[in-house]
């Protein structure tokens, strides 16, 4: 959050930039910057719209064809997004950015179309640039937020035609594709498409994994159009 910090972070962005241009095009700006912990100084809007502006400079003036992807909140969390905006706006800064991420999670262990269609409707009042889903998913675990491998499957393709139905977002990218353990009782083990590598079959795929390749054979290589 310091002044020197912003400094050394941008500078590691435009090498990163240096390094990887023509090979990569999007560049998420941190994650999860509003959540406790993910940052050790200031989390809030205004102190990401610093670091967002400086990153987002020295990416492009290594990569002039990069696009930065920004705000990645755990959660829908407006209140960040439009402080930052506001932060950028004082600064002059607002094209800085070209896409909205966000992790629209759900950890009340069931599936709630309704609630999510609200929260990116409520977004998209406060924003006009793309967005994006970085981060979404169901666990597996045996936590209160857990559901069953069934009805992670179905719970993913759901996502997945909602959002497409009611042109929520850009982009989806699932969290996540394999387990990071074998502990039924820790949510982080429980997020993936496929067992973990220490587990008894390792890499066997859950339903959600079949389920997705499924529906990818019937709907990949269509264009939708209405319900």
């Amino acid at each position: 959050s310091t002044d020197e910090q912003i400094k050394a972070f941008a500078n590691y962005c435009g090498y990163i930039a240096e390094q990887c241009k023509g090979k990569v095009k999007y560049y998420e700006i941190w994650n999860e910057f509003n959540q406790e912990g993910s940052n050790s100084g200031d989390t809030s809007g205004a102190a990401y719209a610093k670091l967002l502006a400086a990153a987002s400079e020295a990416i492009k003036a290594k990569d002039s064809n990069a696009k930065i992807v920004a705000m990645c909140t755990s959660q829908i969390d407006r209140n960040f997004i439009k402080a930052a905006d506001s932060a950028l706006s004082s600064m002059g800064k607002s094209n800085c950015y070209d896409v909205v991420s966000v992790h629209p999670y759900d950890f009340s262990g069931s599936y709630r179309e309704s609630n999510y269609k609200l929260n990116i409707s409520l977004l998209k009042s406060i924003t006009n640039k793309p967005i994006w889903f970085t981060e979404k998913g169901w666990n597996t675990s045996t936590e209160d937020s857990g559901v069953s491998e069934r009805n992670q499957a179905v719970y993913t393709i759901l996502d997945y035609l909602v959002a497409l139905e009611n042109d929520m977002c850009e982009r989806i990218y699932y969290y996540d594709f394999q387990d990071d353990g074998t502990n039924a009782a820790e949510v982080e083990h429980n997020w993936g498409f496929i067992k973990a590598h220490s587990a008894e079959v390792p890499g066997e795929a859950k339903p959600a994994y079949v389920a997705l390749a499924a529906m990818n054979k019937l709907i990949g290589q269509s264009d939708y159009e209405s319900t």
